[in-house]
């Protein structure tokens, strides 16, 4: 099947990312992708390192960014009363207080991840604090996403959230398929991959989904080269 190429990239794009920051992320996820030569993008909630078990190290996380990951922020606390009904003084503190917790460790975050498939509705003045500390926030809503924070981004293309938690690698192998055929119809879009964790299973699924990606000769980025690719304007 032909792909549609803009410069030197096939579409669909593709990116992975893999929330809360388990342990497994950096003891199989990393050396899994780095036998592909790919990277992947770890959500990290701010105050799990260090204080909840089975969770990553600041130091395995600063090892992820290392090997080329890209470390996004997936909340303070993953307490979702934060989004779905918390004042918007303490939304914007939370915003505020997890980028520098992160940055603090030496973490370069550019984009933010909503944790439990919310999304931000908040006034105004919640955008304008976002905006200050981060290049995009998206929902890890399964389907058809937009990314509210960044303004163009729907004008670009589809942005598609697949989950692997069920590893069902025959949708996901559709999901792939179907966006090759519309990229040779002229359309850009670009798929997540979203789960959390790395046991026997998900390797043999993500090897298996990793190899088909491969078969295809499309490339696999972070949030922001994606978003980097695709020409989107930032914020000001």
């Amino acid at each position: 099947m032909s792909m549609a190429e803009w410069g030197n990239y096939n579409w669909p794009l593709i990116s992975f990312s893999f929330d809360d920051g388990g342990a497994s992320t950096y003891n199989v996820g990393l050396p899994l992708f780095q036998s592909f030569g790919a990277v992947a993008c770890a959500g990290i909630v701010a105050t799990y390192p260090g204080n909840e078990a089975g969770m990553m190290s600041w130091a395995e996380i600063l090892e992820l960014q290392a090997a080329g990951w890209e470390i996004c922020c997936h909340s303070y606390d993953h307490d979702l009363t934060h989004w779905n009904n918390a004042s918007e003084e303490i939304m914007t503190s939370q915003l505020i207080t997890t980028w520098e917790i992160l940055a603090a460790q030496g973490c370069r975050v550019n984009n933010y991840i909503c944790p439990g498939a919310t999304v931000f509705t908040s006034p105004a003045s919640v955008f304008s604090t976002a905006k200050q500390m981060y290049h995009s926030a998206r929902s890890t809503n399964l389907g058809v996403n937009e990314m509210p924070m960044v303004d163009t981004i729907t004008a670009l293309w589809a942005l598609k959230v697949q989950y692997l938690d069920g590893r069902d690698i025959t949708t996901c192998k559709a999901v792939i398929d179907a966006e090759i055929a519309y990229a040779a119809k002229g359309a850009r879009h670009w798929i997540q991959f979203y789960g959390h964790q790395f046991n026997a299973e998900d390797v043999v699924f993500l090897t298996e989904l990793l190899m088909y990606i491969q078969s295809k000769n499309l490339g696999i980025y972070t949030t922001q080269q994606a978003l980097d690719i695709g020409g989107v304007v930032r914020w000001e």
